[in-house]
């Protein structure tokens, strides 16, 4: 019970929804400065190419800071809505999404210093977009579990679909650049930029499927 006096606390389930949508807007960002690098001319989105990382790390904090205060109420809390250890899957898979998006933002426009993009890394970014919008979802309604036991069931389905593209997509790519290297097209620093670069995205998608099985492994104990 609240008392009148004291301020209400969000909800685990309202800190779930907030999670999801930093995790979103991240991503969000994240397919924002591949596009931006995609026409080839890289003074059009030299600007975008610089800040974007900046604000992805800010949204990480953000998480951060409720990974924090999820972890405190757990502590502190001596009955939860749900089993204390989902909560904590649930919370750190999360925060591992929007880790992945900034580490993978970091390495494009800090660490390799790229300038152009390429089509199978904007392809990733949009699979990663779709994943986090259907985390949106899913913590929405992960309030009501029985309820909304068939949505969310159908959701997790679509981040594994999507994990699957992204599998896809990585091997593509990275076929493609093997094959530029042998061509000589590329040389050897750019080809390990992108080897790493790729493979950063698609662990972007493996950990938004765990919050997937997460949310399964939920919905088993409570639907």
């Amino acid at each position: 019970m609240v008392w009148p006096w004291q301020k209400r606390q969000p909800s685990f389930f309202e800190l779930f929804e907030s999670h999801a949508n930093i995790v979103h807007a991240a991503a969000d960002l994240l397919k924002r400065l591949l596009d931006a690098a995609a026409s080839g001319e890289p003074a059009s989105g030299a600007h975008l190419i610089s800040a974007i990382p900046a604000s992805i790390k800010e949204k990480e904090h953000e998480a951060d800071v409720i990974t924090h205060a999820v972890m405190r109420r757990i502590n502190t809390e001596f009955i939860t809505p749900i089993d204390k250890e989902d909560i904590r899957a649930l919370t750190q898979a999360l925060d591992d999404v929007v880790d992945y998006i900034y580490k993978a933002s970091k390495a494009f426009a800090t660490v390799y210093e790229l300038q152009v993009s390429t089509p199978e890394a904007q392809r990733l970014s949009a699979t990663i977009l779709d994943g986090t919008k259907a985390l949106v979802q899913i913590c929405r309604l992960l309030k009501h579990p029985r309820k909304n036991a068939d949505a969310i069931r159908e959701l997790c389905i679509e981040i594994h679909r999507l994990e699957n593209m992204g599998d896809e997509i990585k091997e593509e790519a990275r076929r493609g650049i093997f094959g530029r290297l042998g061509a000589q097209t590329i040389d050897l620093p750019l080809y390990l930029a992108w080897a790493d670069i790729y493979n950063l995205l698609e662990i972007v998608t493996d950990k938004a499927e765990d919050c997937a099985n997460v949310a399964d492994q939920i919905l088993m104990k409570h639907s």
